[in-house]
């Protein structure tokens, strides 16, 4: 056996939406895959005396013996490790029950996922129960004792003193968030500017708010607007939780996620525009970065759980809009555990075949999980023109807003019927509808973010924004203003149709990277003017043969002149293995199309610009945003030299 992977939930997550700690393990069963352990000679009997408690443990049928009776039902060895897992953290004494073992989508390879207590003690479990089941398979003696000692020493490290335990499980009850800050018991309720930090003191001990502060560089990394609170032993967690949020004080603020597959990153930047200039305090997280307000305050891919934390424990946020991406989710799951507005854009056919996520109903459901999570009494916002987004309202509890590029799609007609919220595109407007009432927005050629009305897509991004603004308090005057504020530029929406006119052609440049972004690239393309039209574009090592066909095909229906170059990263692939792809394509198309391969990004944009003819159209399907955008900039300006 080999564990390829272990990861570690700390909220909603792929595989429960409930169940927040938990273990997930990528486990190569090799022969041993498709072998029940029943096969195995002596297995059951030697897993049964190491075992013998499992007779009385309650398992997934739900009576008395059930854990070891589903190992006994002709069991595969990837639910024998899940329920070892799960039966060394209760003789440690940490129980737990819940866990599952599904197939990866590769021969022999499974995804094992149990509940864990603590943290490291769950990480070991993992590595432990296969130790175990090898042992258990070749029939060799194993020392249980030793694992069953290290993990509780791992408990006890990772326990908590009872006094602030005592009040971090009151607060849990209350549905009070929380987040340990420090080693040394220094915790914070609440999220943003309704948190405070509290730290457990001795009785002796007097120490003063500063002096708390400045032991902690966690706690001083922003400039805190309230009190460490000194909790004195012995003090019960009903009375401190009582003073630190009477009743009437909010200890949440607004969080908008924003996920799918294309649009999330725009959608996000005009949610987060439109709650700064209406007086927020925005806390952003994204694939380009974490901003509070307009300051970045780290650069890169900050579209998982870790960044969303580093916003809600910002004690200056007034509301927290996230863009939540699928690695994210695969890694941790969110970072939180509900959300007021959860945005759903649409689920296509990209990243398929990475992290056992196979089918597009997979992709689907795992995109749902910021569905799943909106609290009650909050607003799922889901994309009516989408089936798999569209279902995802089926299942939820909370209330659900629908957009469509449709004005007379029938699921948003039935949802107006029955006096819900929706936004539609109607007579080239922005409408929000109450029921079957109707308030214009704005006409969307007034919208500088649809370039004229021209860029169809971004009002597909538009829709959702104006969506959890209205839901959110915010007039639709105080909407609208903000709408006509959102521009399509490097200073607010980097590698989103940014449009550079040079002196005797123009170019756009846009991150279109799969075959969804460049239909919609293409929309606009087509309606804009220059000829030729000169593409530079690239397949992608991570995507299947068929996607980065897709690419070529699009780009020859889109392009007179075509420049062929590549990632940095190629991703498990060759250069030459991801050209031939996208070639393929393209020759499906137009076999004799102008091409040119480049394979540096910076070589193909400094010599396209270079070369272009006058009255052309360059169209930059960027990889490295930053790169590409800073590039075209320094090229542009060396014109006016």
């Amino acid at each position: 056996m080999r564990i390829i992977k272990i990861s570690v939930m700390r909220g909603p997550n792929y595989w429960s939406i409930k169940r927040h700690k938990l273990i997930a393990m990528v486990l190569d069963l090799a022969d041993l895959g498709n072998l029940p352990s029943n096969e195995i000679n002596g297995v059951r009997a030697r897993l049964s005396a190491m075992f013998p408690c499992m007779l009385n443990r309650r398992g997934g049928v739900g009576r008395i013996g059930g854990r070891l009776q589903r190992v006994r039902a002709e069991m595969l060895m990837g639910h024998v490790v899940e329920h070892i897992a799960l039966e060394i953290q209760t003789l440690a004494g940490m129980d737990t029950n819940f866990g599952c073992t599904r197939a990866f989508g590769e021969k022999g390879v499974c995804n094992v996922v149990f509940a864990y207590h603590e943290e490291q003690v769950g990480v070991y479990a993992a590595k432990a129960s296969v130790r175990i089941a090898e042992s258990l398979v070749a029939n060799e003696p194993y020392d249980l004792s030793g694992d069953i000692g290290r993990m509780r020493e791992l408990g006890e490290e990772a326990h908590l003193d009872p006094g602030m335990s005592e009040i971090i499980s009151e607060a849990a009850s209350r549905g009070i968030p929380w987040f340990q800050l420090s080693k040394n018991s220094l915790f914070q309720l609440g999220y943003g500017t309704n948190q405070e930090r509290i730290r457990l003191s001795l009785a002796s001990r007097k120490a003063g708010v500063r002096e708390g502060l400045a032991c902690d560089s966690e706690a001083t990394n922003h400039p805190l607007k309230q009190s460490l609170l000194h909790v004195p032993n012995g003090e019960s967690a009903t009375s401190v939780l009582n003073r630190l949020y009477p009743p009437g004080r909010d200890f949440r603020i607004p969080i908008i996620s924003v996920t799918g597959t294309n649009g999330k990153t725009t959608t996000s930047r005009l949610v987060a525009h439109l709650f700064r200039v209406n007086g927020y305090t925005v806390g952003h997280t994204m694939t380009d970065g974490i901003y509070i307000q307009d300051r970045l305050m780290e650069s890169g891919d900050c579209a998982g759980p870790q960044s969303a934390q580093f916003v809600l424990k910002d004690p200056t946020v007034t509301v927290a809009v996230l863009e939540t991406a699928r690695g994210g989710l695969l890694r941790a799951g969110l970072g939180y555990a509900e959300c007021d507005v959860g945005i759903v854009t649409n689920v296509e056919e990209d990243h398929l075949g990475e992290d056992g996520i196979r089918e597009i109903r997979q992709m689907a459901k795992l995109k749902g999980v910021v569905a799943d999570s909106v609290r009650r009494g909050g607003y799922a916002i889901l994309n009516a023109d989408d089936d798999l987004v569209y279902r995802m309202g089926d299942r939820l509890k909370c209330n659900v807003a629908l957009f469509s590029m449709d004005e007379h799609n029938p699921r948003i007609r039935q949802h107006a019927r029955e006096g819900h919220l929706s936004a539609i595109y109607e007579n080239n407007s922005i409408t929000l509808c109450k029921g079957e009432e109707k308030l214009r927005v704005a006409k969307a050629m007034d919208v500088p973010l649809t370039m004229g009305g021209r860029a169809v897509f971004m009002i597909q991004n538009i829709l959702p924004a104006v969506l959890a603004a209205y839901v959110s308090g915010m007039e639709i005057g105080e909407i609208e203003a903000a709408l006509t504020s959102f521009f399509p530029s490097v200073a607010q929406t980097p590698g989103r149709i940014n449009l550079f006119r040079f002196r005797e052609f123009t170019v756009l440049l846009d991150f279109a990277h799969n075959a969804a972004g460049f239909k919609a690239l293409k929309h606009l393309v087509d309606r804009m003017d220059g000829t030729p039209k000169v593409g530079i574009v690239a397949g992608l090592g991570d995507r299947r043969r068929k996607d980065n066909m897709a690419i070529g095909r699009i780009a020859a229906e889109m392009f007179d002149e075509i420049i062929l170059r590549q990632d940095k990263d190629l991703r498990g692939k060759t250069e030459e293995e991801i050209i031939a792809m996208v070639r393929e394509g393209i020759a499906q198309v137009k076999p004799m199309m102008p091409l040119t391969i480049i394979a540096s990004e910076d070589d193909a944009i400094s010599h396209a610009i270079r070369s272009a003819s006058k009255g052309s159209l360059l169209v930059i399907c960027a990889g490295f945003v930053p790169g590409a955008v800073e590039l075209v900039m320094r090229l542009h300006a060396a014109e006016d030299q």
